[in-house]
């Protein structure tokens, strides 16, 4: 009898253990990101592309129960996939309805209910929400929550808008949260609202909220908005536990997801460069009162499936409005100079020269500096550079040049909202020209600086390596976000970008009584953009600011483009 009862015990002991994933006592969780390329097929309905999707969900959730994930994120309009036609109505989580035991409810809740019963998951879903109220209907984007018995737990409309004029802006904004059975408290919010104020920062300095879901359908934007840099930003600004999750078109830009360790810097991401679905799975350290205890461990990448290598398009910000300074090392002094042979087989040379400058930019009374510790490298004419891959990767900022931005003003969105902003950063370029900045390397603008050397002959840059990027300035200091907006090139032809490791970053931030001593220090190697961004909430949606007034010019001539391709997104 009592050899019976051991071996039960050890049966329910296995069975717990292999559907309870995490508990309260455990240091970390495991998390899942979809980074979701959606399906639809101009011929089916869209109650049938719908659930064409909603299959795909249940298969990626399948998926990830054998990883022993506990929670699962899928990005902002991935259910319908830009088709403003279906709305679902969703349960109050006041209520504690279960979707897939309840008969009045939508059938795409119900398939998604289901699937998070039978994989024991915490599912984190987007889609366009009908709230009827008496006579009045109203249609919101809405995060939806269900927990691992399939029930609806948490329920967030989206406050702040990227145009989307055929649904409803809440009259103020909601602060949504929920809570697990492994002792974590997630707050919730969507795409756009992660760059204002409220939900977000309301989340994390009055609620303490520690970790955030976040679906998104970003457009990336060089040179500060691109869709992991600005996630690992706020992420690290915020010091919470971020777990983003990014629709994937390239047609249309849609790309970038990950999750973020606040300061202990990023467990994983994608900014691809690929149309199809990337699941990124990692272990994420819970917050404690002593703080992360838990180390960072190699996180898991599963591929789903690929349509097609293909870039995405990357938006650009007009950068008229800041004041600049090309960088030309030529003009300096070099500490260091030589010549070194190029590997791979060819009786080549080049030359090295190390650098380290001081300089100050101002935009009004607004004044950055900037100490940068450099080596340029210069191969001879005659390398082949059409066949260096490296060379002609659309990230490859590094081998061209560089211009210091400071600004002091106010964005406006050509969506109707506008944010205060104070920046001193780098952005890349791709020649001399203003304009051929903050935009990625397309091949066509291109224009490698040429040097003449008495035992060389003609040079061209081949590289420039930073060893250290020092960045001060005096910032507001009321009702502000300090991000430290770094990206790096990747050497992987699959993605856009890569982010810096924390050890490589360090944001400090003094106070004074009316300013903040800012000092960004990094130390990267490919560079590619960023700095301090610093987000002044205060002077959002006002008039424009006398110090300065900036307008993305691109975005207001890609939208109309981008609602044309929104209805034609990939046929299956």
């Amino acid at each position: 009898m009592a050899s019976g009862t051991v071996i039960f015990l050890a049966i329910f002991l296995h069975l717990f253990t292999n559907t309870l994933q995490s508990v309260p006592a455990d240091d970390y969780y495991v998390a899942a990101v979809v980074e979701y390329s959606g399906v639809r097929n101009l011929n089916l309905s869209s109650m049938e592309n719908a659930q064409n999707n909603v299959k795909r969900y249940v298969s990626i959730m399948k998926k990830v129960a054998d990883n022993k994930v506990d929670i699962i994120v899928f990005p902002e309009i991935g259910l319908f996939s830009f088709d403003n036609t279906i709305f679902v109505e969703v349960p109050d989580p006041k209520d504690n309805i279960t979707p897939a035991t309840n008969e009045s409810t939508h059938e795409v809740l119900k398939s998604l209910s289901q699937a998070a019963i039978d994989n024991k998951l915490y599912v984190v879903v987007n889609l366009h929400e009908l709230y009827k109220n008496g006579t009045k209907e109203y249609k919101y984007n809405t995060n939806v929550v269900f927990d691992r018995n399939g029930t609806v737990i948490a329920r967030y409309r989206k406050y702040n808008l990227f145009g989307e004029r055929n649904l409803n802006r809440p009259e103020t904004p909601e602060y949504v949260m929920f809570n697990t059975d492994f002792g974590v408290t997630f707050g919730t919010f969507t795409c756009f609202d992660i760059v204002f104020e409220e939900p977000a920062m309301g989340l994390v300095t009055k609620y303490n909220i520690t970790d955030i879901v976040f679906p998104t359908a970003w457009f990336s934007e060089l040179p500060l908005y691109i869709a992991i840099q600005e996630q690992s930003a706020w992420a690290y600004a915020t010091d919470v536990n971020l777990l983003a999750s990014g629709y994937n078109n390239m047609s249309t830009g849609n790309t970038g997801s990950g999750i973020y360790a606040g300061t202990k810097g990023p467990i994983t991401y994608i900014e691809s460069e690929s149309t199809g679905t990337k699941i990124l799975i990692g272990k994420v350290p819970k917050v404690t009162a002593k703080g992360r205890t838990a180390s960072l461990e190699p996180a898991t990448t599963i591929l789903f499936d690929e349509i097609e290598t293909k870039s995405a398009p990357i938006l650009h910000e007009d950068l008229k409005i800041y004041t600049t300074k090309l960088i030309e090392p030529e003009n300096f002094k070099p500490t260091k100079s030589e010549q070194f042979n190029i590997s791979g087989g060819t009786d080549l040379k080049g030359l090295e020269r190390d650098y380290n400058i001081d300089e100050k930019l101002c935009h009004g009374d607004f004044c950055c500096n900037f100490n940068l510790s450099f080596s340029v490298k210069y191969y001879q004419e005659k390398y082949n550079f059409k066949d260096d891959s490296t060379y002609n990767k659309t990230d490859a900022f590094y081998h061209f040049k560089y211009r210091l931005i400071a600004l002091d003003g106010i964005r406006q969105y050509i969506v109707g909202n506008s944010s205060g902003q104070q920046v001193c950063a780098i952005t890349p370029c791709l020649n001399d020209d203003l304009n051929s900045c903050a935009i990625s390397n397309n091949g066509k603008n291109t224009l490698p600086h040429q040097i003449d050397d008495k035992d060389l002959g003609n040079l061209t840059r081949y590289s420039t390596e930073f060893q250290s990027i020092n960045i001060t300035g005096n910032f507001h200091n009321k009702r502000v976000l300090y991000l430290p907006s770094v990206l790096l090139s990747s050497d992987d032809i699959n993605t856009f970008g890569n982010l810096i490791e924390s050890e490589q970053l360090k944001l400090n931030v003094e106070n004074n009584t009316e300013s903040a001593r800012v000092s960004l220090l990094l130390k990267p190697k490919r560079f590619a953009s960023g700095g301090i961004y610093a987000r002044l909430f205060e002077r959002d949606n006002k008039p424009s600011a006398a110090n300065g007034f900036t307008t993305n010019m691109i975005i207001s001539c890609i939208v109309p483009l981008i609602i044309i391709l929104c209805t034609m997104i990939r046929m299956k």
